[in-house]
C-alpha cells in the first residue's frame, strides 16, 4: 500500500512563465495560460512553505514554461535558498541571457547545477531547432560560464541535447566537443533526451509501451513520488507535463504543501502505478515524457 505521508525531495519552481528568448517548436509556451515573472516577495512565501521539510529536500530547480534567466532577481532567489539552508539549487536555461554579469552572480551566490540546452554542433542545426537563439553566442556564454566556474566556483554544468531528426546524427561529435570543454572534477555531464511533441496526446505505440513497462516493473513516475511542481501563480501541477493540460491540484499560497502532495489526485496515481496500472491513467497512459526519461542519458565527462 502507499504510505500515509509522502514528502517531495525535488522542488520545481516556475519563476518565469510565457516569456522566452526562443520559440522552439517542441515547447507549448505560446499556449501558456500564465505570463510573467515571479516576484521576489512571492518567492519568499514559497521558501517559507518549504522550510518545514527542508531536511527532506535534495534539489530545488528553477524551470517552467519560460526562460529562467529573464528573471532579474534569479541570483537573489538563489542566495535566499542558500542562506535558508537549501542545497541542490539548479536551473535550466537556453543560455541566451547567460552573460558575464549573470554568470558571476549565479556562481558567486551558490548555484549548484546548471543545465544548458544546446541542440547541435553548428549554427544551422541549433538555430533551426531553437529559433530566436544565436548558436555562436550561446556556445560562447556556456564556455565563459565553464571558465569562470573552473576558477571561482563549484557549479556542476550539464550540457543537454534534445535529440530529434535534425540533430540525432550529431550526438557523437556533440559529445566529443563538449567532453573537451567540461570538467570532470566538478561532476560535469552531457545529457541526451528524446524529443517529444504533444507529450500526452494519444499514441497507440506509446500507450502499449507504457502499459507493458508498468505491468512488468510496477514503476512509479518520479514526478508523482519525489517531485513537487509550483507554477508562477502558486498552482501545483501533478507533473512536468503541466503545459499540456495536466490538472492543477492545489495552490502553494493557499494550501499546506504536504496536504497537497498527499491528496487524492496524487495518492490515486501512486496506487495505480504500484498495481502496474499506469496504462489506465489519463495523461499518464500516453506520456512520451515518461518514455523519454527512461531513455535519457546523463554521461559524465572524462
Amino acid at each position: 500500500m502507499v504510505t500515509d505521508m509522502y514528502c517531495p525531495n525535488h522542488i520545481y519552481i516556475e519563476n518565469v512563465a510565457g516569456i522566452c528568448t526562443a520559440s522552439c517548436g517542441m515547447c507549448p509556451i505560446e499556449s501558456s495560460p500564465r505570463k510573467g515573472i515571479m516576484s521576489y516577495e512571492a518567492f519568499e512565501i514559497i521558501v517559507s512553505k518549504l522550510l518545514p521539510i527542508k531536511d527532506h529536500i535534495k534539489m530545488v530547480t528553477f524551470v517552467g514554461l519560460g526562460e529562467s534567466l529573464l528573471d532579474k532577481h534569479i541570483s537573489e532567489k538563489i542566495l535566499l535558498l542558500n542562506e535558508s539552508g537549501f542545497s541542490g539549487i539548479g536551473l535550466v536555461t537556453n543560455a541566451t541571457a547567460l552573460n558575464e554579469q549573470v554568470t558571476k552572480k549565479l556562481i558567486d551566490n551558490g548555484l549548484d547545477t546548471i543545465i544548458i540546452s544546446i541542440d547541435g554542433i553548428d549554427a544551422n542545426t541549433h538555430e533551426t531547432i531553437r529559433p530566436g537563439t544565436k548558436f555562436d553566442s550561446v556556445v560562447k556564454n556556456a564556455e565563459n560560464f565553464i571558465q569562470y566556474r573552473n576558477i571561482n566556483g563549484k557549479t556542476k554544468v550539464i550540457i543537454r541535447m534534445i535529440k530529434q531528426e535534425l540533430n540525432s546524427i550529431q550526438t557523437d561529435d556533440y559529445f566529443l566537443n563538449w567532453n573537451q570543454k567540461l570538467n570532470k572534477n566538478h561532476g560535469d555531464m552531457i545529457a541526451f533526451y528524446d524529443m517529444f511533441s504533444d507529450p500526452v496526446g494519444e499514441n497507440e505505440q506509446t500507450e502499449l509501451e507504457i502499459k507493458q513497462y508498468s505491468e512488468i516493473h510496477r514503476s512509479i513516475c518520479d514526478d508523482i513520488v519525489s517531485k513537487f511542481m509550483i507554477q508562477i501563480d502558486g498552482g501545483v501541477v501533478l507533473c512536468c507535463a503541466g503545459g499540456y493540460g495536466v490538472p492543477i491540484v492545489g495552490n502553494i499560497f493557499e494550501n499546506d504543501l504536504l496536504e497537497i502532495y498527499n491528496n487524492h489526485a496524487y495518492e490515486h496515481r501512486r496506487q495505480m502505478m504500484l498495481e502496474g496500472r499506469m496504462g489506465e491513467l489519463e495523461h499518464c497512459k500516453s506520456c512520451k515524457i515518461f518514455i523519454s526519461k527512461n531513455n535519457s542519458q546523463y554521461i559524465p565527462v572524462s
